[in-house]
């Protein structure tokens, strides 16, 4: 299994490195990266984790991957869920901001 960035809840109680993504955009910085990442529900994973140990002709690689987004669509998500923090609007370059893609279920 290759999972995307995978957020959801934790199990343990230190942050994990998709959780410390979201920390730092609301914990003072200044700008955002130009970068767009995949990202999926911890809780999706867990559940491909087990479909495919309980069929017999699961074999291979599988990307676990819900939706790839821009990390100025992931400020404009925060900023609509939570008005009240203090989120920054800046990229951290001049560069235009990277594309996203899509790609079909196989």
């Amino acid at each position: 299994m290759n999972p995307a960035v995978a957020i959801g809840p934790l199990l343990q109680p230190e942050l994990n490195d998709s959780s410390t993504l979201i920390l730092n955009l609301i914990n003072g910085s200044e700008t955002f990266m130009n970068a767009a990442f995949g990202w999926i529900n911890v809780k999706d994973v867990a559940n491909a984790h087990i479909l495919a140990y309980e069929d017999a002709s699961a074999n291979g690689r599988y990307c676990l991957v819900e939706k790839v987004i821009h990390f100025s669509e992931l400020i404009k998500i925060l900023h609509d869920m939570y008005p009240t923090l203090q989120i920054p609007n800046k990229c951290a370059d001049d560069k235009l901001l990277m594309q996203t893609f899509q790609f079909a279920d196989f």
